[in-house]
């Protein structure tokens, strides 16, 4: 597990306390991965099938993004509803976020069933996100800037074998997630000034 301040982000330690004291009374907002490029790379291939037996084919292959997807989801919110209490978290598809911060009004938030209720509210458009960037890399971001350093705004995750031939299972991985920004959180809060090494 390597946990580690972002090589791009610039290191501005009262910003970075500024924040996380925003943080701890503010809201953390979850983006969840929707996958929407490879969803539509599939409907098209499903749309240019020819013959049953491949149109068969390349449904399957959208269903089974369907259904990860779907658990993908699950072992997020249950992930950081049980190991993340530093702050209030909601939860966002990916595919919302440009328009949350655009300030158009619609339904953004994910509820405890695992769907987008309208009964779920927050003003702030420019809120603290954290992100999935890439399979196994987090970034904490308001906007499109990661938060200056030394804010704890960067995590990889790796797990060995297991990360490498990815066949890490989401609800395990989510929850390491949870409990590294939880610690991390919770320590530079306590001493801003203090050396994270967790």
């Amino acid at each position: 597990m390597y946990v580690r301040y972002h090589d791009y982000a610039p290191t501005l330690q009262p910003e970075a306390e500024t924040i996380i004291n925003r943080l701890k009374t503010d809201t953390l907002i979850v983006i969840v991965p929707t996958y929407q490029d490879k969803e539509i790379i599939l409907k098209s291939s499903h749309r240019k099938a020819r013959g049953r037996t491949e149109k068969k084919r390349r449904k399957q292959k959208l269903l089974n993004l369907y259904a990860e997807r779907q658990i993908e989801m699950e072992a997020i919110i249950n992930g950081f509803n049980e190991f993340y209490t530093f702050s209030p978290v909601l939860y966002m598809p990916d595919s919302l976020v440009s328009d949350f911060e655009s300030g158009i009004n619609k339904t953004y938030f994910i509820d405890q069933n695992f769907r987008l209720s309208s009964e779920i509210s927050y003003r702030n458009r420019s809120p603290i996100k954290l992100l999935k960037q890439f399979d196994q890399e987090w970034q904490i971001k308001i906007r499109t800037q990661i938060i200056p350093n030394p804010f704890p705004n960067y995590y990889i995750y790796r797990n060995g074998l297991y990360g490498f031939l990815g066949t890490e299972k989401f609800d395990e991985m989510y929850e390491r997630v949870a409990s590294v920004f939880q610690r991390r959180f919770d320590t530079f809060f306590a001493d801003p000034d203090g050396r994270i090494s967790l």
